[in-house]
Protein backbone atom coordinates (compact mmCIF):
# COMPACT_ATOMS: atom_id res chain seq x y z
CA UNK A 1 0.00 0.00 0.00
CA UNK A 2 1.16 3.41 -0.94
CA UNK A 3 1.20 5.88 1.96
CA UNK A 4 0.16 8.97 0.36
CA UNK A 5 1.44 13.02 1.93
CA UNK A 6 -0.94 13.52 4.74
CA UNK A 7 -0.72 17.08 6.10
CA UNK A 8 0.46 17.32 9.96
CA UNK A 9 -2.32 20.12 11.05
CA UNK A 10 -4.87 18.05 9.00
CA UNK A 11 -4.19 15.11 10.75
CA UNK A 12 -3.90 16.47 14.35
CA UNK A 13 -7.09 18.11 13.54
CA UNK A 14 -8.83 14.38 12.22
CA UNK A 15 -7.26 12.68 15.55
CA UNK A 16 -8.81 15.45 17.75
CA UNK A 17 -11.84 15.40 16.36
CA UNK A 18 -12.39 11.34 16.79
CA UNK A 19 -11.44 11.71 20.56
CA UNK A 20 -13.78 14.85 21.33
CA UNK A 21 -16.55 13.62 19.36
CA UNK A 22 -16.88 9.72 20.64
CA UNK A 23 -18.91 8.69 22.94
CA UNK A 24 -17.59 5.65 23.33
CA UNK A 25 -14.01 3.85 22.43
CA UNK A 26 -12.49 0.22 22.56
CA UNK A 27 -10.44 -0.21 25.23
CA UNK A 28 -7.74 -1.99 25.54
CA UNK A 29 -5.48 -3.80 28.46
CA UNK A 30 -3.40 -6.08 29.38
CA UNK A 31 -5.02 -9.37 31.16
CA UNK A 32 -3.29 -11.25 34.66
CA UNK A 33 -1.68 -13.88 32.16
CA UNK A 34 -0.05 -10.90 30.17
CA UNK A 35 -2.67 -11.44 27.45
CA UNK A 36 -4.86 -8.45 25.65
CA UNK A 37 -8.34 -7.69 26.76
CA UNK A 38 -10.50 -5.89 24.82
CA UNK A 39 -13.63 -4.06 25.89
CA UNK A 40 -15.77 -0.71 25.15
CA UNK A 41 -15.83 2.25 27.30
CA UNK A 42 -17.20 5.50 27.60
CA UNK A 43 -15.56 7.92 26.65
CA UNK A 44 -15.35 11.84 27.48
CA UNK A 45 -12.14 14.31 28.07
CA UNK A 46 -10.83 16.72 30.55
CA UNK A 47 -9.53 20.38 29.38
CA UNK A 48 -6.33 18.96 28.57
CA UNK A 49 -7.73 17.06 25.74
CA UNK A 50 -6.84 13.53 27.84
CA UNK A 51 -9.58 10.92 27.60
CA UNK A 52 -11.92 10.50 30.42
CA UNK A 53 -13.43 6.79 31.39
CA UNK A 54 -15.57 5.88 33.59
CA UNK A 55 -14.69 2.49 35.29
CA UNK A 56 -16.54 -0.07 37.74
CA UNK A 57 -14.93 -2.32 39.95
CA UNK A 58 -16.84 -5.40 38.14
CA UNK A 59 -15.31 -4.93 34.97
CA UNK A 60 -12.35 -7.10 33.84
CA UNK A 61 -10.37 -3.88 32.30
CA UNK A 62 -10.83 -2.28 35.80
CA UNK A 63 -8.85 -5.21 37.60
CA UNK A 64 -6.27 -5.50 34.71
CA UNK A 65 -5.26 -1.51 35.00
CA UNK A 66 -4.41 -1.80 38.55
CA UNK A 67 -1.87 -4.52 37.52
CA UNK A 68 -0.30 -3.13 35.00
CA UNK A 69 -1.43 0.24 33.66
CA UNK A 70 -0.64 0.63 30.06
CA UNK A 71 -3.74 0.58 27.59
CA UNK A 72 -5.00 1.76 24.79
CA UNK A 73 -8.51 3.21 23.66
CA UNK A 74 -9.70 2.86 19.68
CA UNK A 75 -11.79 5.80 18.58
CA UNK A 76 -14.13 4.98 15.13
CA UNK A 77 -15.92 7.57 13.21
CA UNK A 78 -19.36 6.84 12.31
CA UNK A 79 -19.41 5.14 8.85
CA UNK A 80 -21.45 8.09 7.41
CA UNK A 81 -22.59 7.27 3.37
CA UNK A 82 -19.84 4.70 2.90
CA UNK A 83 -20.47 0.88 3.00
CA UNK A 84 -16.77 -0.24 3.00
CA UNK A 85 -15.97 -0.19 6.77
CA UNK A 86 -12.35 0.29 5.85
CA UNK A 87 -12.79 3.96 4.78
CA UNK A 88 -13.75 5.12 8.33
CA UNK A 89 -11.26 7.09 10.38
CA UNK A 90 -9.68 5.55 13.21
CA UNK A 91 -7.31 6.57 16.12
CA UNK A 92 -5.29 4.27 18.23
CA UNK A 93 -4.32 5.84 21.29
CA UNK A 94 -1.72 4.43 23.61
CA UNK A 95 -0.50 5.14 27.06
CA UNK A 96 -0.97 4.54 31.00
CA UNK A 97 -4.63 4.47 33.08
CA UNK A 98 -4.48 6.67 36.09
CA UNK A 99 -7.33 8.21 38.03
CA UNK A 100 -8.43 11.78 37.17
CA UNK A 101 -6.69 14.27 39.45
CA UNK A 102 -10.00 16.32 40.58
CA UNK A 103 -12.53 14.10 40.54
CA UNK A 104 -15.50 16.75 41.15
CA UNK A 105 -14.44 18.64 37.34
CA UNK A 106 -13.96 14.96 35.84
CA UNK A 107 -17.35 14.29 37.09
CA UNK A 108 -18.66 17.66 35.49
CA UNK A 109 -17.25 16.50 32.26
CA UNK A 110 -18.37 13.19 32.29
CA UNK A 111 -22.00 14.11 32.78
CA UNK A 112 -21.72 16.88 30.42
CA UNK A 113 -21.08 14.58 27.54
CA UNK A 114 -23.46 11.03 29.16
CA UNK A 115 -26.00 12.99 31.00
CA UNK A 116 -27.70 9.24 32.17
CA UNK A 117 -24.52 8.68 34.31
CA UNK A 118 -25.67 11.15 36.63
CA UNK A 119 -27.88 8.77 38.07
CA UNK A 120 -24.08 6.19 38.81
CA UNK A 121 -21.28 7.84 38.48
CA UNK A 122 -21.23 8.70 42.32
CA UNK A 123 -21.65 5.08 43.24
CA UNK A 124 -18.57 3.59 45.44
CA UNK A 125 -17.59 1.42 43.17
CA UNK A 126 -16.79 3.89 39.83
CA UNK A 127 -14.12 5.47 39.02
CA UNK A 128 -13.08 8.51 36.72
CA UNK A 129 -9.81 7.30 35.02
CA UNK A 130 -7.49 9.25 32.17
CA UNK A 131 -5.42 7.52 29.82
CA UNK A 132 -2.07 9.73 29.81
CA UNK A 133 -1.17 9.33 25.77
CA UNK A 134 2.17 8.28 25.12
CA UNK A 135 1.54 7.63 21.32
CA UNK A 136 -1.32 8.18 18.52
CA UNK A 137 -1.60 6.63 15.46
CA UNK A 138 -4.53 7.57 13.05
CA UNK A 139 -5.92 5.72 9.84
CA UNK A 140 -8.16 8.40 7.86
CA UNK A 141 -8.50 6.14 5.46
CA UNK A 142 -6.39 4.36 2.43
CA UNK A 143 -3.27 5.24 2.06
CA UNK A 144 -4.29 7.64 4.86
CA UNK A 145 -1.94 6.30 7.79
CA UNK A 146 0.35 8.85 10.24
CA UNK A 147 1.32 8.97 13.66
CA UNK A 148 0.16 12.18 15.49
CA UNK A 149 2.64 14.10 18.15
CA UNK A 150 0.99 14.04 20.94
CA UNK A 151 1.24 17.74 21.58
CA UNK A 152 -1.16 17.98 18.83
CA UNK A 153 -3.99 16.25 20.80
CA UNK A 154 -2.92 18.15 24.07
CA UNK A 155 -2.71 21.60 25.45
CA UNK A 156 -0.17 23.86 27.19
CA UNK A 157 -0.64 23.13 30.93
CA UNK A 158 -1.35 27.24 31.72
CA UNK A 159 -3.81 27.25 29.45
CA UNK A 160 -5.38 23.98 30.32
CA UNK A 161 -5.98 25.85 34.19
CA UNK A 162 -7.45 29.01 32.90
CA UNK A 163 -10.05 26.79 30.73
CA UNK A 164 -10.74 24.59 33.71
CA UNK A 165 -11.48 27.31 35.97
CA UNK A 166 -13.90 28.70 34.03
CA UNK A 167 -15.48 25.90 31.63
CA UNK A 168 -18.48 24.90 34.24
CA UNK A 169 -19.69 28.37 34.23
CA UNK A 170 -19.30 29.27 30.23
CA UNK A 171 -21.34 26.06 29.64
CA UNK A 172 -23.75 27.23 31.96
CA UNK A 173 -23.67 30.64 30.32
CA UNK A 174 -23.67 29.14 26.85
CA UNK A 175 -26.96 26.74 27.40
CA UNK A 176 -28.93 29.36 29.36
CA UNK A 177 -28.13 32.90 27.43
CA UNK A 178 -26.87 31.43 23.71
CA UNK A 179 -28.69 28.54 23.03
CA UNK A 180 -28.97 29.43 19.26
CA UNK A 181 -25.32 30.18 18.93
CA UNK A 182 -24.62 26.74 19.95
CA UNK A 183 -27.52 24.96 17.26
CA UNK A 184 -25.47 27.21 14.74
CA UNK A 185 -22.44 25.78 15.63
CA UNK A 186 -23.67 22.33 15.57
CA UNK A 187 -24.31 22.95 12.02
CA UNK A 188 -28.26 23.14 12.90
CA UNK A 189 -29.58 26.26 13.21
CA UNK A 190 -33.16 25.22 13.46
CA UNK A 191 -32.25 23.35 16.32
CA UNK A 192 -32.28 26.12 18.46
CA UNK A 193 -33.20 24.28 22.67
CA UNK A 194 -31.59 20.89 21.55
CA UNK A 195 -27.98 21.32 21.59
CA UNK A 196 -25.83 22.24 24.83
CA UNK A 197 -22.12 22.46 25.88
CA UNK A 198 -20.31 19.63 26.03
CA UNK A 199 -16.98 21.56 27.39
CA UNK A 200 -14.70 24.27 26.23
CA UNK A 201 -10.73 23.73 26.17
CA UNK A 202 -8.05 25.45 24.82
CA UNK A 203 -8.64 24.26 21.02
CA UNK A 204 -12.73 24.26 20.93
CA UNK A 205 -16.15 23.49 22.10
CA UNK A 206 -17.68 20.33 22.22
CA UNK A 207 -21.51 20.50 21.50
CA UNK A 208 -23.96 17.85 22.51
CA UNK A 209 -27.54 17.28 21.49
CA UNK A 210 -30.50 15.79 23.10
CA UNK A 211 -29.62 12.69 21.37
CA UNK A 212 -26.13 12.15 23.19
CA UNK A 213 -24.42 13.16 19.31
CA UNK A 214 -21.49 15.40 19.57
CA UNK A 215 -20.19 17.66 17.40
CA UNK A 216 -16.56 19.62 17.44
CA UNK A 217 -15.86 23.51 16.87
CA UNK A 218 -12.37 24.48 17.10
CA UNK A 219 -10.97 27.81 17.21
CA UNK A 220 -8.88 29.34 14.49
CA UNK A 221 -6.01 29.01 17.07
CA UNK A 222 -5.64 27.64 21.01
CA UNK A 223 -7.10 29.97 23.47
CA UNK A 224 -5.54 30.62 26.93
CA UNK A 225 -8.37 32.54 29.18
CA UNK A 226 -11.85 33.89 29.36
CA UNK A 227 -10.82 36.87 27.68
CA UNK A 228 -10.26 34.54 24.72
CA UNK A 229 -12.78 31.95 25.17
CA UNK A 230 -15.63 34.67 24.54
CA UNK A 231 -13.97 36.26 21.81
CA UNK A 232 -13.44 32.54 19.92
CA UNK A 233 -16.71 31.47 20.85
CA UNK A 234 -18.30 35.01 18.79
CA UNK A 235 -16.23 34.14 16.25
CA UNK A 236 -17.45 30.36 15.69
CA UNK A 237 -20.98 31.28 16.04
CA UNK A 238 -20.68 34.68 13.88
CA UNK A 239 -19.01 32.13 11.11
CA UNK A 240 -21.80 29.56 11.76
CA UNK A 241 -24.74 31.40 10.83
CA UNK A 242 -22.98 33.27 7.91
CA UNK A 243 -22.97 29.69 6.35
CA UNK A 244 -26.59 29.56 7.25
Amino acid sequence: MVIAPFDTDVAAAIARRLIHERRDAALGTLDKGGAPNVSHAAVATLTSGTPLVLMSDLAVHTHNVRRDARASLLFVADSGESADTNTRARLTLSGTIAPAPDRGYARHRFVRRHPDAEAYVDFGDMHLMMLQPERAYLVAGFGRITTVAIQHLTAEAAAVAALAEIDEGACEHMDEDHADALAAMAGAPNAVGEWRSGGCDPRGIDLVDTQGRTVRAEYAAPIDGARALRKALKVLADQARARG
